[in-house]
């Protein structure tokens, strides 16, 4: 699987937010396929029609985060497509409780970065998705 960036606005798609550990949209845009990673808890929405990812979504345990300080990666706007919808592995969590900020797969980035959503980034290195950041909201009860 292949990610593209294309040099656009991003999607706006609402706020993300994190409410007991479930990071989630609310999202009036369109999508019909599901990226997973790992089989459960994280995943990519995409729209079909375009080959667009719309948003990421995640459910995760407080022990599966680990504190880090995050170095946030610069990006340019743009909207992602892909070339094939396939499941992926499990991306490691982390989270950086000074800014609130949270990085899932490669902390350490070498890739270029996409704000393709709100507070969403994606690190694309050599077509590959290295790294999403994510600054979600925190929802109350």
């Amino acid at each position: 699987m292949k990610f593209y960036p294309v040099n656009t606005k991003f999607i706006y798609i609402g706020q993300p937010y994190l409410f007991d550990n479930n990071l989630f949209f609310k999202s009036n845009n369109y999508c019909d396929k599901v990226i997973q990673f790992g089989g459960w808890g994280q995943e990519l929405n995409v729209d079909s029609r375009t080959q667009t990812i719309v948003c990421f979504e995640a459910i995760f345990s407080k022990k599966d985060i680990e504190k880090v300080h995050l170095r946030i990666p610069k990006y340019t706007d743009a909207k992602i497509t892909l070339d094939v919808v396939e499941d992926m592995r499990p991306m490691k969590i982390y989270y950086d409780d000074s800014n609130g900020w949270f990085c899932f797969g490669n902390k350490e980035f070498r890739g270029r970065g996409y704000h393709f959503a709100t507070d969403t980034i994606a690190v694309i290195y050599n077509n590959e998705l290295e790294a999403i950041f994510i600054r979600p909201r925190i929802k109350s009860k």
